[in-house]
């Protein structure tokens, strides 16, 4: 009959260090679901930004109307300075082998902020052009 140290350094599953009759066993790593979730923190927080914006400035705005390359334009950039900040979130996060859902939540809340400053930027910033071609 086998040791029970034998089979738990043979298993591929658990990081066991055999040291005699004593098997240590390391932490696991994140999980890939918690992984994911931390890699959509900022697409959902630039998103709900972009949303808030857009209710408060012209609700029908959201329905997209053709033609569609301004609305398509529009959710590109959005979704790109979001993978900015995923991929920065990312990094700072691939040394923690678990992250604190008060990180989670922070980064979610600078994620929703960033979002409302960009909209809020594209949104005056039509208006500027708006006005300035008005006046020619």
């Amino acid at each position: 009959m086998k040791c029970q140290t034998d089979i738990l350094a043979k298993r591929p599953s658990n990081k066991a260090i055999n040291s005699g009759s004593v098997a240590l066993m390391t932490t696991p790593s994140r999980s890939r679901a918690q992984h994911l979730l931390d890699l959509a923190i900022p697409f959902l927080g630039v998103g709900a930004g972009a949303v808030t914006v857009v209710l408060f400035r012209n609700p029908v705005a959201l329905i997209p109307h053709p033609p569609y390359w301004p609305w398509l334009f529009a959710v590109g950039a959005l979704g790109a300075f979001a993978m900015v900040l995923a991929l920065g979130l990312e990094d700072g996060w691939e040394e923690d082998d678990e992250v604190d859902p008060a990180e989670r939540w922070r980064a979610a809340v600078i994620a929703y902020i960033a979002g409302v400053v960009a909209s809020v930027t594209f949104v005056v910033s039509v208006a500027l052009i708006d006005r300035l071609e008005a006046a020619v």
